[in-house]
């Protein structure tokens, strides 16, 4: 079984990425926002840099060697059985998600300043 659908997916340059199902048969509503922050010099966080513009304490995450990502997803599905499902497998495909982001990022800026440390992911 396979099921396909369309997102509309909308950019702020530095600050966010959100993607929105378009006509899903799947879903009643799937939402996807990823937001970046700097987060600042010498941390820990997975990165993949620019160079800084300045000494100064960076405003955005492009002017920071590094950044944090807030992931959130918000989803309901139209069948029952689906919904059931997925509260057995939801860490997995978030972090398969998460995964493919970062290995995206890494193809885009190159591999992370700092050492890359997952944090768990929570519904919210």
């Amino acid at each position: 079984m396979s099921e396909t659908y369309v997102s509309r997916v909308v950019g702020v340059e530095g600050v966010s990425v959100t993607a929105l199902a378009q006509d899903s048969s799947v879903f009643k509503q799937l939402n996807t926002t990823w937001r970046f922050s700097p987060a600042g010099t010498g941390s820990t966080t997975s990165s993949y840099p620019r160079q800084p513009s300045s000494t100064t304490t960076p405003s955005s995450p492009l002017d920071s060697p590094s950044c944090i990502v807030d992931f959130h997803i918000l989803f309901e599905f139209r069948s029952p059985l689906y919904a059931h499902v997925s509260t057995l497998f939801f860490e997995e495909v978030s972090k398969a998600m998460m995964g493919a982001f970062e290995d995206r990022a890494k193809v885009v800026y190159g591999p992370p300043h700092a050492a890359a440390a997952r944090t768990p992911t929570t519904r919210s």
